[in-house]
């Protein structure tokens, strides 16, 4: 397994997996916190994603340019995560996008974005399967999304 992070000093980003192998998404985490970042890319690289991750929104951006993402998730400061969010999703690949918090008192009553698609997830490690859960509604409706798209154009 590849272990990547997209830094000011690492620009390489790794190849899109070839089909047949254990990751079924690929998935670009926002975390300026080195902890939880680290923490939240060892569960879902255990769950079978494919995890990038980038430290700020720059980093985030520079990502987005460069791979094609199912999800991204981003726990960043102020309006950094919803104009980085809405970047995302202004993109060809319109991946799913969704908030990420470690603390439960900063989602507490957030609404959900204007994009179905963006949801808020709370990161508690206390409750790895929710978060799981979580992350597996989004890139559902994202999936299903996707379909509904091609399906209009095929009639």
């Amino acid at each position: 397994m590849y272990v990547h992070s997209i830094g000011v000093t690492d620009t390489a980003i790794r190849p899109i997996p070839a089909l047949g192998t254990r990751n079924v998404a690929r998935i670009l985490l926002v975390d300026p916190d080195a902890a939880s970042r680290s923490t939240l890319k060892s569960i879902l690289e255990t769950a079978g994603y494919w995890v990038d991750i980038a430290r700020s929104s720059s980093e985030a951006n520079a990502a987005l340019e460069t791979c094609e993402y199912e999800l991204v998730l981003a726990d960043l400061p102020g309006a950094e995560g919803p104009d980085l969010l809405d970047k995302a999703r202004r993109m060809p690949f319109e991946p799913a996008t969704g908030v990420m918090s470690s603390k439960l008192s900063e989602i507490d009553g957030m609404p959900d974005g204007p994009d179905p698609l963006q949801e808020v997830v709370h990161m508690s490690m206390r409750n790895v399967s929710y978060l799981l859960a979580g992350v597996a509604e989004l890139l559902g409706q994202r999936a299903d999304r996707r379909i509904g798209l091609s399906m209009r154009r095929v009639v």
